[in-house]
Protein backbone atom coordinates (compact mmCIF):
# COMPACT_ATOMS: atom_id res chain seq x y z
CA UNK A 1 0.00 0.00 0.00
CA UNK A 2 0.85 2.80 -0.92
CA UNK A 3 2.22 5.99 1.75
CA UNK A 4 0.87 9.65 2.01
CA UNK A 5 -3.03 10.90 2.10
CA UNK A 6 -5.92 8.51 2.27
CA UNK A 7 -9.58 8.75 2.18
CA UNK A 8 -11.79 5.83 3.08
CA UNK A 9 -15.36 6.78 1.42
CA UNK A 10 -18.19 5.04 3.49
CA UNK A 11 -21.74 4.81 1.57
CA UNK A 12 -24.59 3.32 4.19
CA UNK A 13 -26.54 1.22 2.83
CA UNK A 14 -29.63 2.59 3.62
CA UNK A 15 -29.08 5.83 2.40
CA UNK A 16 -27.68 7.14 5.16
CA UNK A 17 -24.94 10.76 5.22
CA UNK A 18 -21.79 9.61 2.89
CA UNK A 19 -18.87 9.63 5.67
CA UNK A 20 -14.83 10.64 4.34
CA UNK A 21 -12.19 8.83 6.45
CA UNK A 22 -8.65 10.92 5.91
CA UNK A 23 -5.20 9.66 7.22
CA UNK A 24 -1.74 9.99 6.82
CA UNK A 25 -0.17 6.96 6.39
CA UNK A 26 3.39 5.33 5.51
CA UNK A 27 3.92 2.76 2.78
CA UNK A 28 3.61 -0.67 3.98
CA UNK A 29 2.92 -4.25 2.33
CA UNK A 30 1.68 -6.01 5.91
CA UNK A 31 0.21 -4.14 9.33
CA UNK A 32 -0.29 -0.52 9.16
CA UNK A 33 -1.56 2.11 11.91
CA UNK A 34 -2.25 5.62 12.45
CA UNK A 35 -3.80 7.64 15.04
CA UNK A 36 -5.00 10.60 13.22
CA UNK A 37 -8.03 9.86 11.74
CA UNK A 38 -10.90 11.86 10.94
CA UNK A 39 -14.19 11.91 9.28
CA UNK A 40 -15.43 14.96 7.34
CA UNK A 41 -19.03 15.29 5.84
CA UNK A 42 -19.04 17.56 3.28
CA UNK A 43 -23.36 17.13 2.38
CA UNK A 44 -23.47 19.39 5.97
CA UNK A 45 -21.39 22.23 4.78
CA UNK A 46 -24.44 24.91 4.39
CA UNK A 47 -27.21 22.99 6.29
CA UNK A 48 -29.00 25.29 7.92
CA UNK A 49 -29.17 23.23 11.32
CA UNK A 50 -26.22 20.57 11.46
CA UNK A 51 -27.80 17.02 11.85
CA UNK A 52 -24.40 15.58 12.20
CA UNK A 53 -20.92 17.23 12.51
CA UNK A 54 -18.77 18.41 10.05
CA UNK A 55 -15.53 17.14 11.27
CA UNK A 56 -15.27 14.32 13.88
CA UNK A 57 -11.54 13.49 14.96
CA UNK A 58 -9.64 11.54 17.43
CA UNK A 59 -9.95 8.39 15.82
CA UNK A 60 -7.02 5.49 15.20
CA UNK A 61 -6.50 3.36 12.39
CA UNK A 62 -5.06 0.30 12.26
CA UNK A 63 -5.33 -2.64 9.60
CA UNK A 64 -3.74 -5.91 7.79
CA UNK A 65 -2.97 -6.41 4.30
CA UNK A 66 -2.68 -10.21 3.38
CA UNK A 67 -1.56 -10.38 -0.14
CA UNK A 68 -4.32 -8.08 -2.19
CA UNK A 69 -6.96 -8.38 0.92
CA UNK A 70 -7.28 -5.46 3.82
CA UNK A 71 -9.12 -6.06 6.97
CA UNK A 72 -9.04 -3.06 9.16
CA UNK A 73 -10.58 -1.00 12.36
CA UNK A 74 -11.44 2.69 13.27
CA UNK A 75 -11.11 2.71 17.10
CA UNK A 76 -11.63 6.05 19.60
CA UNK A 77 -9.42 6.66 23.00
CA UNK A 78 -11.81 4.26 24.82
CA UNK A 79 -13.87 2.19 22.23
CA UNK A 80 -14.01 0.61 18.89
CA UNK A 81 -16.09 1.80 16.25
CA UNK A 82 -15.93 0.38 13.35
CA UNK A 83 -14.71 -2.22 11.08
CA UNK A 84 -13.74 -2.82 7.38
CA UNK A 85 -12.33 -4.75 4.36
CA UNK A 86 -11.45 -4.24 1.00
CA UNK A 87 -9.24 -5.42 -2.35
CA UNK A 88 -6.32 -3.30 -2.57
CA UNK A 89 -5.54 -2.62 -6.51
CA UNK A 90 -1.51 -3.58 -7.88
CA UNK A 91 -0.34 0.01 -7.83
CA UNK A 92 -1.19 0.00 -4.07
CA UNK A 93 -3.19 3.08 -4.24
CA UNK A 94 -6.51 2.12 -4.35
CA UNK A 95 -9.26 0.15 -2.58
CA UNK A 96 -12.55 -1.69 -4.12
CA UNK A 97 -15.00 -3.84 -3.34
CA UNK A 98 -14.94 -2.65 0.49
CA UNK A 99 -17.42 -3.32 3.39
CA UNK A 100 -18.04 -0.89 6.25
CA UNK A 101 -19.81 -1.77 9.59
CA UNK A 102 -20.11 0.22 13.00
CA UNK A 103 -21.00 3.92 14.09
CA UNK A 104 -21.18 7.11 12.20
CA UNK A 105 -20.09 10.57 12.79
CA UNK A 106 -23.27 11.79 14.52
CA UNK A 107 -23.97 14.39 17.24
CA UNK A 108 -26.61 12.08 19.43
CA UNK A 109 -27.06 8.61 17.33
CA UNK A 110 -25.90 5.61 18.19
CA UNK A 111 -27.10 3.33 15.48
CA UNK A 112 -24.88 0.98 13.53
CA UNK A 113 -24.18 1.47 9.92
CA UNK A 114 -23.60 -1.11 7.29
CA UNK A 115 -22.07 0.15 3.63
CA UNK A 116 -19.79 0.10 0.99
CA UNK A 117 -16.28 1.06 1.31
CA UNK A 118 -13.77 2.51 -1.32
CA UNK A 119 -10.26 4.02 -0.80
CA UNK A 120 -7.87 6.01 -2.09
CA UNK A 121 -4.67 8.30 -2.14
CA UNK A 122 -5.41 12.05 -2.51
CA UNK A 123 -2.59 14.41 -3.92
CA UNK A 124 -1.10 17.01 -1.67
CA UNK A 125 -2.49 20.23 -1.75
CA UNK A 126 -0.55 23.10 -3.58
CA UNK A 127 -0.59 26.10 -5.93
CA UNK A 128 -2.98 28.51 -5.77
CA UNK A 129 -7.00 28.01 -5.46
CA UNK A 130 -9.17 30.70 -5.97
CA UNK A 131 -13.43 30.45 -6.54
CA UNK A 132 -16.50 32.29 -5.12
CA UNK A 133 -17.82 31.42 -1.65
CA UNK A 134 -21.37 32.33 -0.35
CA UNK A 135 -21.44 34.55 2.71
CA UNK A 136 -24.12 34.69 5.71
CA UNK A 137 -24.19 38.32 6.24
CA UNK A 138 -22.53 40.11 3.25
CA UNK A 139 -23.27 37.81 -0.03
CA UNK A 140 -20.37 36.67 -2.47
CA UNK A 141 -16.80 36.61 -1.43
CA UNK A 142 -14.26 36.40 -3.83
CA UNK A 143 -11.17 34.01 -2.39
CA UNK A 144 -7.37 33.03 -3.20
CA UNK A 145 -5.84 31.50 -1.29
CA UNK A 146 -2.01 29.69 -2.15
CA UNK A 147 -1.28 26.51 -0.09
CA UNK A 148 2.30 25.40 0.71
CA UNK A 149 2.28 21.39 2.16
CA UNK A 150 4.88 20.66 3.74
CA UNK A 151 6.65 17.13 4.64
CA UNK A 152 4.87 16.76 8.40
CA UNK A 153 1.48 17.54 6.43
CA UNK A 154 1.05 21.23 7.60
CA UNK A 155 0.35 23.82 5.34
CA UNK A 156 1.32 27.30 4.98
CA UNK A 157 -1.69 29.70 3.18
CA UNK A 158 -1.68 33.17 2.41
CA UNK A 159 -4.24 35.06 0.08
CA UNK A 160 -7.26 37.72 -0.06
CA UNK A 161 -11.34 37.75 0.51
CA UNK A 162 -13.11 40.15 -1.16
CA UNK A 163 -16.13 40.79 0.47
CA UNK A 164 -18.64 43.87 0.05
CA UNK A 165 -16.22 45.89 -1.12
CA UNK A 166 -13.71 45.22 1.35
CA UNK A 167 -10.35 43.07 0.76
CA UNK A 168 -8.73 41.26 3.53
CA UNK A 169 -5.32 40.06 3.49
CA UNK A 170 -4.93 36.83 5.59
CA UNK A 171 -2.07 34.57 6.71
CA UNK A 172 -1.59 31.20 8.39
CA UNK A 173 -1.63 31.62 12.44
CA UNK A 174 1.71 30.46 14.02
CA UNK A 175 2.11 27.52 16.43
CA UNK A 176 2.20 24.05 15.86
CA UNK A 177 -1.14 22.26 14.45
CA UNK A 178 -3.15 25.45 13.55
CA UNK A 179 -2.74 24.41 10.02
CA UNK A 180 -2.64 20.53 8.18
CA UNK A 181 -4.43 18.15 5.71
CA UNK A 182 -5.35 14.70 6.91
CA UNK A 183 -5.98 12.69 3.62
CA UNK A 184 -8.69 15.31 1.68
CA UNK A 185 -9.36 17.20 5.23
CA UNK A 186 -7.64 20.43 4.99
CA UNK A 187 -8.28 22.40 8.47
CA UNK A 188 -6.43 25.53 9.02
CA UNK A 189 -6.72 29.01 11.23
CA UNK A 190 -5.50 32.38 9.38
CA UNK A 191 -4.73 36.49 11.15
CA UNK A 192 -6.45 38.30 8.70
CA UNK A 193 -5.95 42.25 8.07
CA UNK A 194 -8.13 44.98 6.36
CA UNK A 195 -9.46 48.89 6.59
CA UNK A 196 -11.46 47.84 9.68
CA UNK A 197 -8.79 46.76 11.60
CA UNK A 198 -7.24 42.52 12.41
CA UNK A 199 -9.28 39.53 13.01
CA UNK A 200 -8.94 35.70 12.70
CA UNK A 201 -11.04 32.94 11.29
CA UNK A 202 -10.86 29.45 10.71
CA UNK A 203 -11.59 27.37 7.90
CA UNK A 204 -12.64 23.72 6.80
CA UNK A 205 -12.30 21.97 3.62
CA UNK A 206 -12.44 18.81 1.60
CA UNK A 207 -9.88 18.00 -0.90
CA UNK A 208 -10.66 16.09 -4.12
CA UNK A 209 -8.49 13.05 -5.22
CA UNK A 210 -7.01 15.32 -8.03
CA UNK A 211 -6.02 18.11 -5.83
CA UNK A 212 -7.97 20.41 -8.15
CA UNK A 213 -11.19 21.68 -6.13
CA UNK A 214 -11.63 22.38 -2.46
CA UNK A 215 -14.95 22.47 -0.99
CA UNK A 216 -14.50 25.09 1.72
CA UNK A 217 -16.42 26.88 4.97
CA UNK A 218 -14.47 29.48 6.86
CA UNK A 219 -16.21 30.65 10.09
CA UNK A 220 -14.95 34.25 11.84
CA UNK A 221 -16.49 36.17 14.83
CA UNK A 222 -19.19 37.63 12.78
CA UNK A 223 -19.69 35.82 9.53
CA UNK A 224 -19.51 32.26 7.83
CA UNK A 225 -18.89 31.75 4.05
CA UNK A 226 -19.33 28.10 2.11
CA UNK A 227 -18.23 27.18 -1.74
CA UNK A 228 -16.31 25.74 -3.96
CA UNK A 229 -12.07 26.93 -4.97
CA UNK A 230 -10.46 25.33 -7.99
CA UNK A 231 -6.87 25.28 -8.54
CA UNK A 232 -5.45 27.67 -10.89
Amino acid sequence: MQGGQWEYVVTPENGGITMYFGTNLPMTSADFNANNTVIFQPSQIGATQNIAPVVCSTYALSGAIDGTKIDGKFDTPTAAFASFSGQLSSNGQVISNGKYSGQACAVSSTANVKGTLTGYTVAPISGTYTGKLTSNSFGADVMTIAFTQNPDFTVNITGTSVENGVTTSFTNMTGTGSSFIVGGTVLFGANTVNVNGKSQFGGMGHLNASGTQLLLQIDGPNDSAVGTLTKQ
